[in-house]
């Protein structure tokens, strides 16, 4: 294709975009082909973004402050549990089958014992975060540290390398790809988390927001809070597809992205 006929590579989304708020607008505000209060037009939900903004903007930097608090406790819980069990024997003994039947149970399950058990609803949002951030993260980790080929422990302990660098400047490195496989599934698992623990106790966040605009069944407004969900979400998932293309920048001409 020549210089003159290429299209830019995102052309096809914004054209898909463009004829789908078209339609969602013709089909909503114009024709009512889909009956309100449910489904509302792309207006009505651009004036909600823009009358609650502070409200939006106060609920997002108090979500964004838990979720980072929760993640960043679960991603160096779960590398620290990860790297222990995936290295030492006697922990992957002990520690592995109560990671597997205690990993996977919802997050929600735990919202009656958590806000008994906590001083806080804060500090009980906090660690369902960290719990839902944790699992992913271990079980990544730990499988990365044993995928890693015998030979290189081999050569490094030939050249006189002792423990903590076969831990930390082999094991951990080489797991690096699995582990950012982790972060992936536990940012996904966050988001979820954030929204449930926002629910119980915790006044503040977009969970919060969209449970409130819900019980006053304001749905332009609960649209709008989902919108900026949306785009939190994607835009930390994109930050950290760039911090995986950075640190991983070696493996770009092995794999296939």
């Amino acid at each position: 294709m020549g210089a003159g006929t290429r299209r830019p590579h995102h052309a096809a989304w914004f054209l898909g975009a463009g004829v789908w708020v078209l339609f969602w607008e013709a089909s909503t505000a114009k024709t009512l082909l889909f009956e309100p209060p449910y489904l509302v037009s792309p207006r009505e939900i651009l004036e909600r973004l823009w009358d609650n903004r502070a409200v939006l903007a106060e609920s997002t930097a108090n979500s964004l402050l838990l979720l980072a608090t929760g993640f960043f406790v679960g991603l160096v819980a779960g590398l620290a549990t990860g790297i222990v069990i995936g290295w030492f024997q006697s922990a992957n003994y002990w520690v592995h089958p109560v990671l597997v039947f205690i990993g996977p149970v919802p997050t929600l399950a735990w919202v009656p014992i958590v806000f008994v058990l906590f001083p806080s609803s804060y500090s009980g949002a906090v660690f369902m975060i960290a719990l839902s951030v944790w699992f992913p993260v271990t079980v990544l980790t730990r499988a990365g540290v044993l995928s890693v080929p015998r030979a290189y422990f081999d050569v490094a302990q030939t050249l006189g390398a002792r423990a903590w660098f076969l831990v930390f400047r082999i094991s951990v490195p080489a797991a690096l790809p699995s582990i950012f496989t982790g972060a992936f599934m536990a940012l996904g698992a966050s988001f979820v988390s954030l929204t449930v623990a926002e629910n119980f106790g915790v006044n503040a966040g977009l969970g919060w927001y969209l449970n409130w605009q819900k019980g006053w069944g304001d749905f332009p407004a609960l649209y709008a809070g989902i919108i900026v969900l949306v785009v939190i979400c994607g835009v930390l998932l994109s930050a950290l597809f760039r911090v995986r293309n950075w640190i991983l920048r070696w493996e770009k001409e092995l794999t296939r992205w």
